[in-house]
């Protein structure tokens, strides 16, 4: 005796009945299947932020304005997470922090592949 038990759809629908976006992400999700697919929206989302920083920020993130110090996250105001104490974009800041952190992973992996075929 097994303790396996089969279940049955109760409305009778079948697999076919699927909608086709369903069916999409079971495909996309198979493609992925065993993948870090955090790490890899993650990763993604990262790198197109750091080629595209100067197109993406939607401010400078030198630029200094002291009438916006420590302002809050807003819509209106074109500051998405807000200032910092000295009037400047946290948002475009995070997005060229980025070119920075892309930089240096990429660095990272090359002097390790230098050093470990050697």
């Amino acid at each position: 005796m097994s303790n396996t038990a089969t279940t049955e759809p109760v409305t009778g629908e079948t697999s076919q009945e699927e909608s086709k976006s369903s069916q999409r992400f079971r495909k996309l999700r198979d493609v992925f299947r065993g993948a870090p697919m955090f790490s890899l929206v993650f990763l993604t989302i990262a790198l197109i932020c750091a080629l595209f920083a100067p197109i993406i920020a939607p401010h400078s993130p030198i630029e200094t304005n002291p009438a916006n110090i420590l302002k809050p996250p807003s819509i209106t105001s074109g500051n998405l997470l807000g200032t910092d104490n000295q009037g400047r974009d946290l948002l475009s800041r995070l997005i060229y922090g980025a070119q920075t952190s892309v930089m240096i992973g990429v660095l990272s992996v090359l002097l390790a592949a230098a050093v470990g075929t050697v």
